[in-house]
């Protein structure tokens, strides 16, 4: 979701973040304008086979699907594209990694749930 401004009545857009084990539900939401909520998730795009579920998210250390103990991770940030690269670099990276980084960078906020459901949000 990319927001250009701020909504006719001069106030921030709303945007939900959607719970990744229940698509009629949300975790959260986040007030925002001019900037980007993007989410990378494990829930939506994925297969099963011999009892295992393989989803779109690729670790290039393994070729295999990303085992970051993560579900989601949502950043929000100016940039769509670059929210978009970093949702996806933290949900390979793991919660630990992803907030080292992003302690070097406060321009950018991130809200990540892992498969316990726990959620943490960062900046």
């Amino acid at each position: 979701m990319t927001t250009l401004g701020c909504k006719p009545d001069g106030s921030d857009f709303v945007v939900a973040i959607r719970d990744p084990n229940d698509a009629d539900a949300f975790i959260d939401t986040v007030q925002v304008s001019d900037t980007a909520v993007v989410t990378s998730g494990s829930y939506m795009r994925y297969c099963e086979g011999n009892g295992v579920r393989y989803h779109h998210i690729i670790d290039p250390a393994t070729g295999k699907p990303a085992e970051s103990g993560l579900v989601s991770v949502t950043v929000i940030c100016a940039d769509d594209t670059a929210a978009d690269a970093y949702a996806t670099a933290f949900f390979v990276m793991g919660l630990e990694k992803a907030s080292g980084f992003l302690a070097d960078h406060p321009e950018i906020s991130a809200i990540f749930v892992d498969s316990d459901g726990e959620i943490t949000h960062i900046n």
